[in-house]
């Protein structure tokens, strides 16, 4: 991977049904100024010719296997196998840019690894624009790195700075946090986020990053559970009540803002039930809300949902200007 004494990376690639675009994935780690330990490809039980294009690479990849159970399972599946103290993800369908491991590599060596997890900016796909993540999330960009010893407020951001596939992680610190929930279909990578970066190290690296795609013909998880979706709502409700729970000591500060995000989702909910004649259902989100975040829930949610109860025509659950992967007020 480069002299001795470096950190060691492995690589960690779930993929499903992506023939079209893991080659061009593998090519950006194979291409970086400073390579990885291992790279890791999960198939997570592709059914295409996603098994060729992996072995066309013979033994400069080690290939995986499992039986379809999500992105989370794979990503665990591969932090489980892999040799090495530190961890970076890229998605099968995204790619590095080529200093990305050298710009890790150098911030985690300047800082002796106090960071659990280090991360640089993530570019939207062109079709959006390839707008930068840090620049959406009016997150600071720093001119080098920039480490804290309690990464609560960037990862409570509005709009989180941190995507999996633009950082590493180490990796016993991942497994001390039981890694990606499977149960979150995509609010996975924000919960670990949460785990990871409450009351915990972080650090913030320019020079590397990842672009996301768009061009595979297919559609990001966002798209079919995004917020639109009432499927959004339920994992972000699991998710808030799984952090509050795991978190009793939070500031003051903190736990009021998660605990108005989760009466935010409890409202939600409310409004998709009223728009589908389950009255029953509404008022008991309603009240679930109330009893978590009472003042949130009575001010702007409350005036929401009546707005949308008098209109008489079903509104979509996404939150108006905030991206699929953005988290509400």
């Amino acid at each position: 991977m480069g002299n001795a004494g470096e950190p060691r990376i492995s690589v960690v690639i779930p993929v499903f049904n992506r023939e079209a675009t893991i080659e061009r994935a593998i090519d950006s780690v194979l291409a970086q100024t400073l390579g990885p330990a291992e790279i890791v490809v999960v198939d997570d039980g592709s059914t295409d010719g996603t098994a060729d294009a992996i072995a066309r690479y013979g033994d400069r990849v080690r290939h995986l296997h499992q039986r379809n159970a999500g992105a989370s399972a794979a990503r665990n599946l591969g932090v489980r196998c892999a040799r090495s103290e530190w961890v970076a993800f890229l998605d099968s369908d995204d790619h590095w840019v080529p200093g990305h491991l050298a710009a890790m590599v150098d911030a985690i060596g300047a800082t002796r690894g106090a960071a659990g997890f280090y991360f640089a900016d993530c570019h939207r796909p062109a079709s959006e624009g390839s707008p930068s993540l840090w620049d959406l999330s009016g997150f600071p960009r720093p001119v080098d790195r920039v480490l804290v010893d309690d990464a609560t407020d960037w990862v409570l951001m509005a709009l989180q700075p941190m995507m999996l596939q633009a950082s590493v992680i180490a990796r016993d610190r991942y497994l001390a946090a039981g890694g990606l929930w499977p149960a979150l279909r995509t609010r996975h990578d924000t919960h670990l986020w949460f785990l990871l970066g409450i009351a915990g190290p972080a650090c913030a690296v320019a020079g590397g990053g990842a672009r996301m795609t768009a061009d595979d013909g297919g559609h990001r998880l966002t798209e079919a559970h995004g917020p639109a979706t009432r499927d959004w709502w339920v994992q972000t409700r699991l998710m808030y009540e799984d952090v509050l729970r795991r978190f009793p000591r939070l500031p003051p500060h903190h736990r009021r803002e998660l605990r108005s995000r989760l009466a935010t989702a409890e409202v939600r909910l409310a409004e998709d039930a009223w728009h589908t004649r389950r009255a029953g259902a509404a008022v008991a989100h309603l009240l679930r809300g109330g009893r978590v975040a009472p003042r949130h829930v009575a001010s702007s949610a409350g005036r929401r949902v009546g707005r949308s109860f008098r209109g008489g025509t079903r509104s979509s659950l996404a939150v108006p200007g905030r991206s699929a992967g953005g988290e509400v007020p």
